[in-house]
């Protein structure tokens, strides 16, 4: 310790031993709120894993994300709407403009294309959005995280921007309140040509939606699992004509059934 004397034979170096003393004392007090900051926030994270592939599921904000293989999905089975591919990380959105602002595959060719609200088909009262991706197959490497997904709403088509605020209305973000991230392995439907995973958003996300606005689809992938390659491509899904055959035949049943316990 210090003494009197020694501070009076060299007030000095004692004054600054003691601004010494006292600023290591701050700095360890931040550097132990930022640890407390941190683990607050990695505690109120969602991370939903579908790498376990058949039933795993998860729900955030109000999205069901939930591993999908159904086949056939990719270049010309159906109508995608969003195409993407860069290495390590990769973002984009649906346009139509040729010169996008992240790592779309542009236009012409119809993978990466404006989405009026109005092409979109509601199915038992949600939307439903595939995503098919393409990674290298084997171990670790077939990981890939979704770590952003914003939705918006906007009267103008064509955009490319880079700043998403721009874009129009946000009706949906993955990060909402905390942040938020789903992990996909392409191992569990290699292949292009198979989805990876549905979305489902409910219907009330796009109350008060007109028609003619654009639907635009925002995603970023890479920063907890990154990209190896290939491509990444959303889709609108609707039932196919057997399947709305079926959901129709059972609302009639169920109509006939209750009308005959009332009988």
């Amino acid at each position: 310790m210090q003494s009197e004397t020694d501070c009076r034979d060299g007030r000095g170096a004692c004054r600054l031993r003691k601004t010494i003393r006292s600023r290591a004392f701050w700095v360890c007090l931040c550097m132990a709120a930022a640890a407390i900051s941190l683990g607050e926030r990695s505690a109120s994270a969602t991370m939903v894993d579908l790498t376990p592939g058949e039933g795993s599921s998860g729900t955030v904000n109000g999205a069901l994300f939930e591993f999908d293989d159904q086949q056939p999905f990719g270049t010309g089975k159906v109508q995608s709407f969003l195409r993407i591919r860069a290495s390590r990380n990769e973002e984009g959105y649906n346009t139509d403009n040729p010169d996008p602002a992240f790592d779309e595959v542009p236009p012409p060719g119809g993978f990466t294309r404006d989405l009026r609200f109005g092409d979109l088909m509601q199915t038992a009262g949600s939307f439903l959005f595939a995503l098919d991706i393409n990674e290298p197959a084997g171990e670790r490497q077939s990981l890939l995280s979704l770590d952003a997904l914003q939705i918006y709403i906007s009267d103008t088509g064509g955009q490319n921007t880079s700043v998403l605020s721009d874009l129009g209305t946000l009706i949906y973000d993955l990060d909402a309140g905390s942040d938020s991230v789903v992990i996909l392995d392409f191992n569990n439907a290699p292949g292009s040509g198979v989805s990876d995973m549905l979305l489902t958003l409910p219907a009330s996300v796009f109350a008060g939606v007109s028609p003619d606005d654009y639907v635009i689809l925002y995603s970023r992938f890479g920063d907890t699992e990154r990209s190896g390659a290939g491509f990444e491509e959303w889709a609108h899904v609707v039932p196919e004509p057997a399947s709305f055959s079926l959901i129709i035949a059972g609302l009639v049943g169920f109509s006939l059934l209750r009308r005959a316990r009332r009988d």
